[in-house]
């Protein structure tokens, strides 16, 4: 499995682009994802950024999509946690593209934690919800594990549980 944050899609025009070159996926609608460069990166006082650009085929070697992520640092004086951006746009190229309903896609995050350690938050009501609660559609989410998957969690050591986790918020643009 891959652990941080990425970009994965299944069903766009049919292919899926979650697991490319995965065989848990036919080979028939296996899309696949490469890199075609690397393009600005910037670094001043405001921080650092940086500008890639993939194309996305077809399983039949034809492009599909042009995306484009640009991920900004911003200069912080936090010490405990880190601030980005991540603005992720996706191009049609040669025709309609048609995004079928899924599970799960788009950004995702996946963090190293035992299931059952998992803390879940979402905007709507900010309570703790179910573990199918990574598939729930809201304007923030936040996730925290046990660092280093270490211990567990109850009411004599809740203070000095240590947890890491990340949260992650669609910009209202």
């Amino acid at each position: 499995w891959q652990y941080g944050v990425f970009v994965g899609m299944n069903q766009v025009n049919g292919y899926d682009f979650w697991c490319c070159e995965d065989e848990y996926y036919d080979a028939a609608t296996r899309g696949l994802i490469r890199n075609r460069s690397l393009g600005k990166a910037e670094e001043d006082d405001a921080g650092v950024r940086l500008e890639v650009v993939n194309d996305w085929y077809k399983t039949e070697g034809e492009p599909l999509l042009e995306e484009t992520q640009r991920i900004g640092v911003p200069t912080q004086e936090i010490t405990d946690s880190y601030i980005f951006d991540f603005e992720w746009t996706l191009k049609a190229l040669d025709e309609d593209i048609v995004f079928e309903k899924y599970k799960y896609g788009g950004v995702s995050a996946r963090i190293v934690g035992e299931m059952t350690e998992l803390r879940r938050l979402t905007a709507e009501g900010g309570t703790e919800v179910p573990r199918e609660g990574d598939q729930i559609r809201s304007k923030w989410v936040s996730i925290a594990a046990p660092v280093d998957n270490l211990g567990k969690w109850n009411q004599e050591n809740w203070k000095t549980f240590a947890y890491a986790g990340l949260a992650i918020m669609d910009h209202p643009d």
